[in-house]
């Protein structure tokens, strides 16, 4: 006798695989997740255990005199946060200073995660990957929320032309809070490969 389950993964000399339940729903969704993570994913190897490697980055995350040679990583103000820190791993964010405002500092608009994974005693390697923050997206959705009544009650234009309009300042709006989510990440992976 034979297996049932083998004879219905080869048909015709060639090898089915199994496919996971929602696959199609997966493949539809690959560019909205895309939209999702605003960084390639990175590895570091690092000679040293995972506690080593997250005092260290929590040391150089403050700026002192004694570590200037980390002082293009504070430039515009610039602060690196750590959410939370274990032996599996790290999430941080990053936060600048608003020119105009003394004290204030920009929400963080990106969210790194970082896994540990321990090659042997000396060796560590680092997983990084980042992310957009989305609940501090609407400091950049209030300006299109205020004249969205503008351009689609104007009587100037043809109703087509409004509502492209409208769509327009929203794609904007969130294209500059992706890219702003973009720089971020990359600045948090350079303090990351420079501490």
């Amino acid at each position: 006798m034979t297996d049932t389950s083998q004879q219905q993964a080869v048909k015709n000399g060639v090898i089915h695989e199994d496919k996971p339940k929602f696959h199609r729903l997966r493949r539809w969704l690959r560019p909205l997740l895309a939209l999702w993570y605003v960084h390639p994913d990175v590895t570091l190897l690092v000679y040293a255990p995972p506690s080593v490697c997250l005092g260290v980055l929590v040391t150089a995350a403050k700026p002192s005199k004694d570590r200037l040679h980390f002082r293009n990583l504070f430039i515009h103000g610039r602060r690196y946060h750590f959410l939370d820190g274990s032996a599996e791993g790290f999430r941080m964010v990053t936060t600048s200073k608003i020119p105009w405002r003394r004290r204030d500092r920009t929400p963080p608009t990106a969210t790194l995660n970082a896994n540990f994974q321990v090659v042997d005693d000396t060796l560590t390697q680092i997983n990084v990957t980042a992310q957009i923050r989305i609940w501090n997206i609407w400091g950049r959705m209030i300006m299109p929320i205020c004249f969205t009544p503008l351009f689609l009650f104007a009587i100037w234009q043809s109703p087509i032309v409004r509502v492209l309009e409208t769509l327009a300042i929203y794609m904007f709006a969130w294209l500059s809070y992706r890219y702003s989510a973009a720089i971020d990440a990359h600045d948090m992976v350079y303090f990351i490969e420079k501490a």
